[in-house]
């Protein structure tokens, strides 16, 4: 501070004209700043991506009707956050019929009816008549109004099926865009069923010759989540000069949402050495650059200029910018960038 001909007053910090900082120690202890030294490490070269999480195409699920009708739901449906074993009842769907076809069928019944009665009065009499008409004309009568009977028990059937609708996986209840009573078409989706164990980022990749099939990657939610994934493929269809890349979680972390946007940091070539520091010292200014702050002395800082290539969930490989065995700053670094 003496040296560059700034010295703060109080409690105080300034910047000075060759661009350091000076805070002084009742400062930092106000902003608990802390540091910490850089170690040596090696990290691979790293690609940026934007994705979402979806879920794992193996274990996510869809309910859906296969006839449509009107939702009926007893105990009512079951809300979102639940969790649901495989094979259990969700809903029933109750088939609605057209004026016309209800007319249609009543017609065809009151047919029906007429047909079986004929049937029946013809079966008692050649029974009556057994020992004095061939055995066929009997067995013949007793067919047709067993085959009628058949006719008319399933049409009556078809009239009144209900379709009762079953979780296909057991997971938990992630949608529930429908109503007790609302009527749906065949082939709505009722229920979105996931399984928060086993999920998956898809993503868009530009160069997928950059990144072989297990590759390592770490991905970050906008709260600040953070988990690894391996990359588990990507596809031939072209979106718009890019492929869709899909990479599965290890360990997924309790909290993450299906279609939430995530950043991730895929590993691409051989491994370069660096210092390793805690990500929370790595600050990311208006122009996307990244920096951090070295330790000069007691109470003097500069920020530096680095490149960044992940190591983990926690630290980071700074490749340039920095050497190992510098001490870096690794909290308050946010509160001491706002110096001016």
């Amino acid at each position: 501070a003496q040296a560059a001909g700034v010295q703060p007053s109080g409690t105080g910090a300034v910047r000075t004209a060759d661009g350091g900082i000076v805070a002084l120690k009742p400062l930092q202890r106000i902003i608990d700043l802390r540091t910490d030294v850089a170690g040596a490490g090696q990290a691979s070269p790293t690609i940026s991506l934007t994705g979402r999480i979806i879920a794992d195409p193996q274990s996510g699920g869809l309910v859906q009707s296969t006839t449509g009708g009107r939702i009926v739901a007893a105990g009512g449906l079951p809300l979102i956050g639940q969790r649901v074993r495989a094979g259990q009842a969700l809903a029933t769907i109750e088939p609605t019929l057209q004026a016309i076809d209800a007319a249609d069928i009543a017609r065809e019944l009151a047919d029906l009816d007429q047909q079986i009665a004929l049937a029946a009065n013809r079966a008692a009499r050649v029974r009556s008549l057994e020992g004095l008409i061939p055995r066929r004309e009997i067995e013949e009568a007793q067919i047709t109004l067993t085959g009628l009977r058949s006719r008319r028990a399933g049409l009556g059937r078809a009239r009144s099926a209900r379709e009762t609708l079953v979780a296909p996986i057991s997971g938990i209840i992630a949608a529930v865009p429908v109503r007790v009573g609302q009527v749906v078409a065949a082939e709505t989706t009722l229920f979105e069923i996931v399984d928060p164990s086993r999920l998956f980022v898809e993503a868009n990749i530009f160069d997928r010759r950059a990144i072989s099939f297990g590759s390592r990657a770490f991905g970050r939610a906008g709260d600040g989540t953070s988990f690894q994934l391996v990359f588990a493929g990507a596809g031939l269809t072209d979106r718009g000069s890019a492929g869709q890349g899909q990479f599965r979680l290890i360990g997924a972390p309790s909290g993450l949402r299906v279609g939430e946007p995530v950043t991730l940091e895929v590993s691409a070539g051989a491994p370069v050495a660096g210092a390793v520091v805690s990500r929370a010292a790595v600050l990311t200014g208006e122009n996307g650059l990244a920096s951090v702050f070295v330790k000069q002395g007691p109470e003097s800082f500069v920020s530096r200029a680095v490149r960044v290539a992940p190591l983990d969930a926690d630290r980071v490989v700074l490749l340039s910018g920095v050497r190992a065995g510098e001490r870096i700053v690794t909290a308050g670094a946010s509160l001491l960038s706002q110096v001016r």
